[in-house]
């Protein structure tokens, strides 16, 4: 290979290397296990495939009958380190009830696999379905709210609180053993100051009542 060929050959070699020094690596982002997964169908549409584990326990909640046409709306927001981790999938259910009906619906806490939160919600035509995956080492627990006595309205009413504890240590479900009444976490339990500051991440499901004014 002589004159213009070998010049051409040697260009050609030149390009092709510079090419492949300045190509960037591609970047390809691992998945984020902590992420909630959502699903919201409407009952009867079978394309809802999560389905509660046999033996999962669940709570129904049941309202007084509304006196004014009132927006309910439900959420779960999570905490790790004593800050709120605010994310799109906060809200489970925002709906509007006329004067006089009665809020029903059911929630599953499905952990079943302690490492695994299964969020279940039934509601008059409609199903949701939220879920997380515990941090390394920890597992799921959770406990109840003493229900309600009155539709307060303009006001967070908690229903359930779930918490991540530490395999093979029970002080926080014992901790919060030791503060419930008749098994249930009472109105006048000052969590902010006997129960949060213990917990690393926790999930707190509760509902907002909006008096509908005309």
């Amino acid at each position: 290979m002589k004159g213009p060929m070998m010049k051409i050959f040697f260009a050609f070699l030149f390009l092709a290397a510079f090419f492949v020094v300045k190509m960037p690596a591609q970047q390809v982002p691992f998945p984020d296990r902590s992420k909630v997964r959502v699903e919201t169908r409407p009952r009867g549409d079978n394309s809802l495939k999560q389905k509660p584990t046999e033996g999962a326990e669940g709570l129904k909640v049941l309202t007084d009958g509304l006196l004014n046409d009132t927006y309910f709306t439900l959420f779960v927001k999570e905490y790790s380190g004593g800050k709120e981790i605010v994310n799109e999938f906060d809200l489970i259910l925002a709906d509007r009830y006329t004067k006089g009906n009665k809020i029903i619906l059911e929630i599953i806490p499905d952990i079943v696999n302690d490492k695994h939160l299964r969020l279940f919600t039934y509601y008059p035509g409609g199903e949701s379905f939220r879920q997380k995956i515990s941090s390394e080492n920890t597992r799921f627990k959770y406990a109840l709210f003493e229900k309600s006595k009155k539709n307060e309205y303009d006001k967070r009413i908690p229903i359930l609180l779930i918490y991540e504890e530490k395999e093979l240590d029970s002080s926080i479900e014992n901790l919060i053993k030791e503060n419930q009444k008749d098994e249930f976490l009472p109105d006048n339990l000052n969590m902010d100051k006997n129960i949060y500051p213990h917990l690393n991440r926790y999930f707190i499901v509760y509902y907002v009542l909006t008096e509908i004014k005309n």
